[in-house]
């Protein structure tokens, strides 16, 4: 499962995208508004869980189709990055001129500092970085990086190991961990 639990952000995250304040500038809350009270109960925290999982596997359904695509036009895989905006359009993120030839940790970090100003700017609800890398530095072996992030508090990174066989994305055993946040929120700071 995506989701192991759900921060403090999510409580903010919610008023943020429940589009509360009118055109007059009444930020009142009506009575209805999971958000009247301050508090979430268990069946807005579930609701805001399935919501942020069901985003991001849009997106990876998206992230998979490019990929695919991807493999057809060039025989290899490259950085890219892809967006769900706050309408729910799933667009990919592209590099323009000399950006294009960037080698891929730069390409990698220019995704994350486009995606990060737009989810600062509140433009999109999730985001999918996604960039094959070695599994170890003499080996052969890759792994495709596919780093999640959504505005509901969600964060995580999985490695999945491929190969290219006659053309064709051959897919290993995935594994999935909790990733500091680099988009909608900064890392919590230990003190």
């Amino acid at each position: 499962m995506l989701i192991k639990k759900l921060p403090k952000y999510a409580l903010f995250a919610i008023f943020l995208t429940s589009g509360v304040v009118n055109a007059q500038g009444n930020n009142q809350l009506p009575e209805n508004h999971p958000l009247y009270d301050g508090k979430l109960d268990e069946f807005e925290i579930e609701l805001a869980k399935k919501t942020a999982v069901a985003n991001l596997e849009q997106i990876q359904e998206r992230v998979m189709a490019d990929l695919a695509e991807m493999l057809q036009a060039n025989g290899d895989l490259e950085p890219m990055a892809v967006m769900m905006l706050n309408t729910g359009e799933i667009k990919p993120l592209k590099l323009a001129g000399e950006a294009k030839a960037a080698p891929d940790p730069v390409a990698v970090n220019m995704y994350r500092s486009a995606l990060r100003s737009a989810a600062r700017h509140e433009q999109i609800l999730a985001a999918s970085i996604v960039y094959p890398a070695k599994v170890e530095k003499d080996s052969n072996a890759l792994a495709l990086v596919i780093e999640f992030e959504h505005r509901l508090g969600v964060s995580a990174i999985r490695l999945t190991p491929y190969k290219i066989e006659e053309g064709k994305l051959i897919f290993g055993k995935s594994m999935q961990k909790d990733k500091p946040y680099q988009l909608f929120y900064d890392p919590k700071q230990s003190r």
